[in-house]
């Protein structure tokens, strides 16, 4: 069964929801955006996993204007369409 975890953190950008399978970051929505996924705020919130730890190191870099040194690991959901 795979699992949905939730991290919310304040950005510049204003509230973010990042969603992970609890490997990788698998979307990411700023509150309040047109398509933002309603069912996220239905997910396990989980500040203690190591991608969100990884994530949250990673956007402090960037808001402070330096370039993070390392990357995030990222699963895209596609369809036939989109591909």
């Amino acid at each position: 069964m795979m699992h949905n975890y939730l991290f919310k953190r304040n950005s510049p950008l204003g509230k973010l929801y990042i969603t992970s399978d609890g490997v990788n970051i698998t979307g990411l929505w700023i509150e309040n955006q047109k398509y933002f996924m309603e069912d996220v705020l239905s997910y396990e919130v989980n500040k203690d996993l190591r991608i969100f730890k990884l994530i949250d190191k990673w956007l402090n870099l960037y808001f402070d204007g330096l370039n993070p040194n390392f990357t995030i690991p990222v699963k895209f959901h596609t369809t036939a369409f989109k591909e």
